[in-house]
C-alpha cells in the first residue's frame, strides 16, 4: 500500500483471539489500507497453564504474564500501524470474553486467553499510542459490522454467531446492538451440549479436532480434518458434520426463544464450507417450531475480517466519523 494511501486512514481497528490477533487501518469509507496478523503469544494460550496449581503465585504469576504478554502484542501491532499511518484518529479493539464497552475493561474471560480477565484495555492502549481508544467483546464488534455494513443490514433483530477457537454469540435489539446488563448479552458459549459439556467445549473447533484424535489416535488439526475430508476421509467428514449438526440442535430452541429476523454466522469453522454449513443449517431447520424452520441464516459478509472492521467502526462511532 502506498505511503499516499496510508494518509488516508483514519482509524485502527483490532482483532484479538485464542490463536491471532489482527489490526488494520482503514479509510473514512472503511476500506482497508493495511493488516497486520500475529500469533496470540504462547503466554496467553491455555497451555500456558499446563501444570501449574490453581490458587497458587504461580497460577496468578502465570496470569499476570499472559495480561502483560497481550497488552504488548496489541499495543507493539498499534504502534506499527500508526507509524506507517499517523492519521489514525482512533483505536477500536474488540475482545473475547464479557468487556464494558463503557470503561473498556474485560470484566470476565475464561482461559482460552489467559490473564484476560481484569485487563484495562482501552485505558493502556490509549495511553501507549495516544489517540482515543474504545474496546468491546469481539462477537459484538463482529455483529456492529454486519449491521452497519453486512448480512444484518436493516435488521431490528439478529442473533449473531462465532464459531472458531471459541463460541460466541450477541444480539441485536432494536436496530443497535444490545450488550445487556452484564455486558454478556448473546453469550452462548456455555450453553449444555450433553456428557457435562457446553457447546463450545463440544463443538468449537480446537474442540472438533480434540474430540476426534481422542477417538481415532490422531493429532490434526480441524483444518487438516477439513483437507482430508475433502479428499474423500469419511471419519473426518462426519465429524465436522456432527459437530456442525450438533451445534444447529442446541442453537434452534434458542433461536425459537429470541425470535430474531436473521441468524448471522461467522468464525473460522464455518469456512470450511458446505461440509460444515449444510449440516449446521439442516439441523436448525429440523426444529419444531415453523418460524425456527424459516429464519434466514445467513453467512458473516466479512469473514475473517469482520472483527478488524467492526473495532475500526466502534472507534468511528465513538469519535463521531461516521457519515
Amino acid at each position: 500500500m502506498s505511503a499516499q494511501k496510508l494518509s488516508e486512514a483514519v482509524v485502527i481497528g483490532v482483532d484479538v483471539g485464542g490463536t491471532k490477533i489482527a489490526a488494520s487501518v482503514f479509510d473514512a469509507s472503511f476500506n482497508p489500507l493495511h493488516t497486520r496478523v500475529q500469533p496470540t503469544p504462547s503466554a496467553c494460550q491455555p497451555s500456558a497453564l499446563d501444570g501449574v496449581e490453581r490458587g497458587t503465585d504461580a497460577e496468578a504469576d502465570a496470569r499476570a504474564f499472559g495480561q502483560s504478554a497481550l497488552l504488548a502484542a496489541v499495543v507493539g501491532l498499534c504502534h506499527d500501524l500508526l507509524w506507517r499511518a499517523p492519521t489514525v484518529q482512533a483505536i477500536g479493539i474488540g475482545m473475547a470474553g464479557q468487556v464494558d464497552p463503557v470503561r473498556g475493561v474485560v470484566t470476565d474471560a475464561n482461559d482460552n486467553l489467559v490473564g484476560a480477565r481484569g485487563t484495562p484495555l482501552a485505558d493502556v492502549v490509549r495511553f501507549a499510542c495516544d489517540r482515543p481508544t474504545f474496546a468491546a467483546n469481539d462477537v459484538r464488534v463482529m455483529a456492529l459490522a454486519e449491521l452497519m455494513r453486512g448480512a444484518a443490514r436493516g435488521c431490528q433483530s439478529a442473533l449473531c454467531v462465532t464459531v472458531g477457537t471459541g463460541i460466541g454469540g450477541a444480539l441485536i435489539q432494536h436496530g443497535a446492538v444490545w450488550h445487556g446488563a452484564h455486558f454478556c448479552a448473546g453469550e452462548i458459549g456455555y450453553l449444555y451440549a450433553g456428557d457435562g459439556h457446553t457447546i463450545e467445549s463440544r463443538y468449537s473447533g480446537p474442540a472438533i479436532a480434540q474430540r476426534f484424535n481422542a477417538q481415532h489416535g490422531t493429532s490434526y488439526t480441524l483444518a487438516q480434518m477439513a483437507e482430508r475430508a475433502a479428499a474423500g476421509d469419511a471419519a473426518c467428514a462426519e465429524a465436522i458434520r456432527a459437530a456442525a449438526d450438533g451445534l444447529g440442535r442446541v442453537l434452534a430452541p434458542v433461536i425459537g426463544l429470541l425470535d430474531p429476523e436473521a441468524v448471522v454466522v461467522g468464525g473460522g469453522v464455518p469456512q470450511i464450507g458446505a461440509l460444515w454449513w449444510d449440516a449446521f443449517v439442516a439441523a436448525v431447520r429440523a426444529a419444531a417450531i415453523p418460524a425456527v424452520r424459516g429464519v434466514p441464516i445467513r453467512r458473516a459478509a466479512f469473514g475473517a475480517q469482520s472483527g478488524v472492521l467492526g473495532a475500526a467502526i466502534l472507534a468511528a462511532h465513538h469519535q463521531g466519523l461516521l457519515s
